[in-house]
């Protein structure tokens, strides 16, 4: 049976500019201190979350995600954002209260001193026609 999925997503929640601390790099000495990276989510919902009707409601939990990814990443090397970001995803959509579409960008801050705001890497399941606010 083929699971139907959303045609339309009104209501988002974003978390920008979340930190991790990440050892990334090509190079065995950039990988040797851990670097920051930013993580911008984007959490998409066909109905209204449970949360904008009431305080104490079962909710995703951002402190948890934080928590979650970092200890993901903690002790673990990474070369690339490309090969990182997948599994950063999976990780967000394991915590993530279905039914959802989740839109992430994880971004390298310390690429190359003429790269003043880093270097970017897209991932989403939201079709993009299903998108009603501004991303």
């Amino acid at each position: 049976m083929a699971v139907s999925v959303p045609s339309h997503f009104p209501y988002a929640l974003t978390i920008n500019q979340l930190a991790l601390y990440v050892r990334l790099g090509i190079t065995e000495q950039e990988r040797s201190t851990a670097q920051t990276i930013h993580l911008d989510i984007h959490v998409f919902y066909p109905e209204p979350p449970k949360s904008m009707d009431s305080d104490g409601v079962n909710y995703d939990c951002y402190d948890m995600l934080a928590k979650h990814l970092q200890q993901f990443v903690d002790d673990k090397e990474f070369q690339l954002i490309e090969y990182l970001g997948p599994r950063l995803f999976e990780k967000i959509r394991e915590r993530i209260i279905p039914p959802t579409a989740v839109w992430m960008k994880i971004t390298k801050l310390t690429v190359n001193p003429n790269i003043k705001g880093g270097s970017s890497f897209i991932l989403s399941d939201v079709p993009l026609s299903a998108l009603t606010v501004a991303v």
